[in-house]
């Protein structure tokens, strides 16, 4: 069950805010010195701040809807409510960011 339109306007809305306050997480640290972990291979990065951008994110989202679950990249966080869920990649190109390339994103959907 899809929810109304102005269900689907705040969460458009927390959406933004979500991903906005990953951003301002990840320009904090953007050409920084901080440690890099590897979590699988060499080319499979995780920082800090992919941790503190995904917690920011998952705040935002659980202010406004705190039953929804969220996949992040870093780890799933939970929710009772599995049909309504988040997608989050904190920072989508750790390695470009590690190495101070400015072609990142913040990812954050709503399925």
């Amino acid at each position: 069950m899809r929810p109304a339109v102005s269900a689907m306007s705040e969460r458009r809305r927390t959406l933004i805010a979500a991903a906005l306050a990953g951003g301002l997480v990840a320009r904090t640290g953007f050409g920084s010195e901080f440690e890099v972990r590897f979590k699988t291979d060499t080319h499979n990065l995780v920082t800090e701040f992919d941790r503190r951008a995904e917690e920011s994110i998952a705040a935002v989202i659980r202010s406004a809807f705190p039953d929804d679950s969220i996949v992040a990249e870093e780890g799933s966080l939970g929710g009772s409510d599995q049909s309504r869920r988040w997608i989050v990649d904190p920072i989508d190109g750790t390695t470009n960011f590690s190495h101070a390339f400015p072609y990142v994103a913040v990812s954050v959907a709503y399925e």
